[in-house]
């Protein structure tokens, strides 16, 4: 278990690197305001590997240390994605294949990395959620995160976005992906709130060194989100 950890530290520290490889020379119109390489967001999701790995480390069955990599994973995936398509549309004489699914993946992705967070509110810090009925609430985060990455990747472009890169690999009518992802976004919304609401609760009831356990954790997400 340490082993497949390790491993995922490992591909998303490569991610990070793949990613800022990907960028080399690429630049938007001053008028977008922004540029193909986020590496403000690089290494916020960076953050996460080292802390990730430690607790994995220390404790492989605990899922608080595979949920930090999951997010570091899901969140580098997006932004290499993000910028291939980028080049992708920039340099067509580099062919690069793949660059719809590209596009799809990397304006999604940041929704499962989501997602990591709200669990982690749930099993953080025994490993085990606190009553039966999270399951349910656990159920709902995965089901509508499902629901608005899939909504997302296939969601029509907007001519505005033609500068971030392709086009999606499938596209659903314009109406269908916007009931999936308002939908799906309600479910996942209601869910974050409940969870939310109900690390706050535990912190308030809460002793030492719990208490202090979930104030670290609450500022943390407070600052990465």
């Amino acid at each position: 278990m340490r082993s497949a950890g390790l491993m995922l530290a490992a591909v998303a520290a490569a991610l990070v690197a793949l990613t800022v490889h990907l960028g080399r020379g690429l630049a938007f119109p001053p008028a977008v305001g922004a540029q193909p390489v986020p590496y403000g967001e690089l290494v916020g999701v960076a953050m996460a590997v080292p802390a990730g790995a430690v607790v994995l480390f220390a404790r492989p069955r605990n899922p608080i240390g595979w949920l930090l990599l999951a997010f570091a994973v899901f969140g580098t995936a997006q932004d290499a994605a993000a910028v291939y398509a980028v080049r992708a549309e920039a340099r067509p004489e580099e062919r690069l294949p793949g660059a719809s699914l590209a596009y799809s993946l990397g304006v999604s992705l940041w929704v499962p990395a989501f997602a990591q967070l709200i669990l982690l509110l749930v099993f953080y810090p025994s490993g085990r959620p606190q009553a039966a009925w999270w399951c349910w609430v656990n159920r709902t985060t995965v089901g509508s995160t499902a629901l608005v990455t899939a909504a997302l990747a296939m969601t029509p472009q907007q001519p505005r976005d033609r500068v971030w890169g392709e086009g999606p690999v499938l596209e659903l009518p314009a109406s269908w992906a916007t009931a999936l992802s308002l939908g799906g976004a309600l479910l996942l919304a209601g869910a974050a709130v409940l969870v939310l609401g109900g690390a706050l609760v535990r912190t308030w009831r809460s002793r030492a060194p719990e208490r202090q356990q979930l104030l670290w954790l609450l500022i943390s997400v407070a600052l990465l989100l």
